[in-house]
């Protein structure tokens, strides 16, 4: 049976050269194809058993399209495609008995085949068996699924000689060595039939060039200590790399709330943070804030003084004016008592704050107090937000220089206990020698003439010393009178 080219299509002058153009020559090819395919009837080779078409280039790729879809081979046993230029294994020869129910050796070598193309559902058909000849190809790579595939065809028999088997080292290469040495594997896998394989030998690298996939071990591969072979340990990697940079970035920016979420959510003291000498105070804070604020002070302080044990942080207590000044004292000498027995001055700053004297007198206080303890004594608390021209000279400076706390701050609470708590790693208890207590380790005096020369030197003067006099604070004594009023305070 022969197809050929409609002349009328192709004009060739005397030297045998055509005169149409490449693209000419393939419309009409494609038309000879479309045309045969419309042929209305069928050919049986009823007693052709061997078909040999090898040693020619000019096989078109429909070739055995054509042949299976208007022609059957009842009989066919041998069909040789070898020298044909073939680059893979046809769909019609991976699903041979369809199309050559008695095909029982296929040649198709001295090709370009690459891979081994086979159909896995030819093991269902087991009564048709076919040696295939892939020898003298182009495979260059074995890997474990193409043993297991092998081994799992009981009724085909490939031989894959005198392939150029590249023996560089890459995964599949180790598995492949890997089941070669194991005969245990070996044989599991169906691999008798295949021994040959064992023989075959390495054609790269030069080191290895005619060596035997047996003598060959994973050492002799020289594969280097990290194979890129496979993309998912890269992916890992970048990705652990990206969520460590997103990580670190984090703690970057938020190493600040992360201090103080570990310590007041889990009484954690990070060891980055510095630990905080213990003092000897009364009080944990002294809260100066406006009459007008009174009741969020109160509600709010009173809150952390009774919840403060039952969450696990020392119990806070807290020295209110309108609460533990005591009677008789002059309102600045209560202020005084109060700034130096507390640990911190908690601000409560508010428009209200600035338009009392009174107020302004205790912030002075607490200022001068953090210069005297060369520490951060002061605590802010901004309740609203006020306008920079508003603020006096030292409250501005203040807040330029002091990380504040904002009322509406979604963790106010975390950063108030943090502000005020006593941050000391180790609790050690050392008392002088020659310190008298009052029976429950709380110093009354000292015998020491150091102690009682720095406390001289580091004691805070009183109103009538003070660098803020009555006169700024009350400018007459009608507004003293009324501001004192407003503010629950009684002058002495």
């Amino acid at each position: 049976m022969t197809y050929e080219y409609n002349l009328d299509e192709i004009k060739i002058r005397k030297d045998d050269q055509s005169e149409n153009s490449k693209d000419d020559i393939i419309g009409a090819r494609s038309n000879m194809i479309t045309k045969t395919r419309e042929i209305n009837h069928r050919c049986t080779f009823s007693d052709l058993e061997k078909m040999d078409l090898s040693t020619s280039s000019t096989k078109s790729r429909y070739l055995l399209s054509i042949q299976t879809e208007l022609s059957t081979f009842p009989k066919l046993t041998f069909y040789n495609l070898s020298n044909t230029g073939q680059s893979e294994i046809a769909k019609e020869f991976q699903t041979w008995w369809r199309f050559f129910p008695k095909l029982k050796l296929l040649d198709l070598s001295y090709n370009f085949i690459s891979t081994l193309d086979l159909d896995p559902s030819a093991v269902t058909w087991s009564s048709f068996k076919l040696k295939l000849d892939l020898r003298y190809n182009n495979i260059t790579e074995l890997t474990q699924s193409d043993l297991e595939l092998l081994g799992s065809l009981p009724n085909v028999n490939v031989d894959i000689r005198n392939n150029p088997i590249h023996c560089e080292c890459s995964d599949h290469m180790i598995e492949v060595l890997e089941i070669i040495h194991d005969d245990t594997k070996w044989e599991a896998l169906g691999l008798h039939r295949y021994d040959y394989l064992k023989n075959m030998t390495c054609n790269l690298p030069d080191i290895l060039k005619g060596r035997k996939l047996s003598k060959i071990t994973k050492s002799d591969l020289s594969c280097p200590l990290f194979i890129a072979t496979s993309p998912a340990p890269i992916i890992v990697l970048s990705v652990c790399i990206v969520i460590l940079i997103v990580i670190i970035i984090l703690l970057t920016k938020f190493r600040k709330e992360i201090f103080i979420l570990t310590y007041t959510r889990f009484h954690i003291i990070l060891p980055c943070q510095p630990a905080e000498v213990s003092e000897n105070k009364t009080y944990d804070a002294f809260v100066s804030y406006s009459s007008q604020d009174e009741e969020w002070v109160s509600k709010t302080f009173k809150e952390l003084e009774t919840s403060s044990q039952s969450d696990g942080y020392h119990q806070f207590r807290f020295c209110l004016h309108h609460r533990d000044f005591i009677p008789g004292k002059t309102i600045f000498d209560n202020v005084i008592d109060s700034v130096e027995s507390s640990r911190h001055t908690v601000i409560i700053l508010s428009k209200h704050f600035l338009q009392s004297h009174y107020c302004m007198y205790e912030f002075h206080e607490a200022f001068q107090q953090s210069i005297i303890e060369r520490k951060r004594h002061m605590v802010v608390v901004l309740m609203e937000n006020i306008p920079e021209g508003e603020l006096p000279t030292d409250l501005k400076r203040c807040l330029k220089t002091f990380t504040y706390i904002r009322r509406d701050d979604s963790i106010f609470k975390d950063r108030l206990i943090f502000a005020m708590s006593h941050k000391a790693r180790k609790e050690a208890k050392s008392i002088n020698k020659n310190t008298v207590t009052d029976g429950l380790d709380n110093p009354v005096f000292s015998s020491s003439e150091k102690d009682v020369t720095l406390r001289l030197q580091t004691s805070r003067p009183r109103h009538d010393d003070s660098v803020i006099t009555l006169s700024q604070i009350v400018p007459d004594l009608v507004v003293g009178y009324n501001e004192s009023k407003r503010n629950g305070y009684t002058i002495a």
